[in-house]
């Protein structure tokens, strides 16, 4: 068996892309009071920002309900959770909520392990399908 000197390049290791960070707002309606943004990549303490700016930037009293999109999201850190709990306490300021859309085995796993599954629900929880205001 042959060693390959360049370990830069192993041999047989499949090389694993993630998609690049993206934060994009896909629907916005004032008819239905929320906005769909998708988010992809790494949310982290460099990218966390990004997202933070993009969710405030579309919350007001016409959109007060979010709903992150986070299937894509290959890594989430605390510095991504805490915006996502910052945004959603901003939208209960309008009388709105921040929802969690398809959230990654990765975003299900953090969430989980620092206890915040019922802070940052997501759209299929028993509990959102059988309130009445939720758009």
């Amino acid at each position: 068996m042959a060693i390959k000197e360049d370990l830069r390049d192993p041999v047989g290791v499949a090389e694993v892309s993630c998609p690049p960070f993206e934060v994009r707002v896909v629907e916005q309606g004032s008819a239905a009071l929320r906005a769909v943004v998708c988010v992809s990549g790494e949310v982290d303490f460099a990218t966390a920002p990004e997202m933070e700016g993009v969710l405030l930037d579309v919350l007001n009293v016409e959109t007060a309900h979010l709903v992150v999109d986070m299937a894509l999201v290959s890594f989430i850190d605390c510095f991504g959770l805490g915006v996502l709990v910052g945004v959603a306490n901003a939208a209960s300021v309008f009388g709105g909520s921040l929802i969690l859309r398809s959230p990654s085995r990765q975003v299900r796993r953090v969430r989980a392990f620092v206890g915040l599954d019922g802070i940052l629900p997501t759209e299929g929880d028993v509990s959102l399908t059988l309130t009445a205001d939720y758009p």
